[in-house]
């Protein structure tokens, strides 16, 4: 008896057990859907950017999903989060896309706290775009161009790098943001 209710059970516990093991897969395909994005926030892309979207991780290559996955598993690759002016204590930089006559276009926006919502800046402007492309939040500090010139950084800075291409730091300093290039 005990031996025919085991061999019923061995067929179901196989089953659960590759029903759990495809979870993690269909989790790891989730594009941004784990990083909570303030709904003041996906508001104010929504009105200010309509034909706009967020780049996520769907829109990479295989190869560079299995790439930010292993660098950056828990953050979206076309939102970064810190704090990159003076006056907002938490702000969203966000890479946007979108087709225009079959060629893929990026911008690079900022999204601040308002006394209402949240105000968007432009980081860079439309342009066309080659390769996958992600943010990053750079931390404070020194870092140093191809160029050779070096820049310190008080606040967080915006990392926009095309995935084994090369890569571009954006800083505020003087009321504006500056770019620095890191590597090409």
């Amino acid at each position: 008896m005990v031996a025919r209710n085991t061999h019923r059970l061995v067929p179901a516990v196989g089953f659960f057990l590759c029903l759990l093991s495809i979870i993690p897969l269909a989790q790891g395909r989730d594009t941004c859907k784990g990083f909570i994005v303030p709904k003041p926030v996906a508001h104010a892309l929504s009105h200010a950017v309509p034909e706009w979207e967020v780049i996520d991780l769907s829109q990479l290559s295989e190869k560079h999903q299995d790439l930010w996955r292993k660098r950056h598993s828990q953050v979206c690759p076309g939102i970064a989060e810190g704090k990159f002016t003076p006056k907002a204590m938490k702000s969203f930089a966000v890479l946007l896309s979108k087709q225009q006559d079959g060629e893929p276009y990026l911008q690079v926006v900022l999204l601040t706290p308002a006394v209402r919502g949240y105000d968007m800046l432009q980081v860079t402007p439309p342009s066309g775009a080659e390769g996958d492309n992600v943010l990053t939040t750079a931390q404070p500090g020194r870092y140093r161009g191809v160029d050779g010139k070096t820049v310190d950084i008080r606040l967080n800075g915006i990392i926009l790098e095309q995935l084994e291409s090369g890569s571009v730091l954006f800083y505020w300093r003087n009321e504006k943001f500056h770019s620095l290039i890191l590597s090409e």
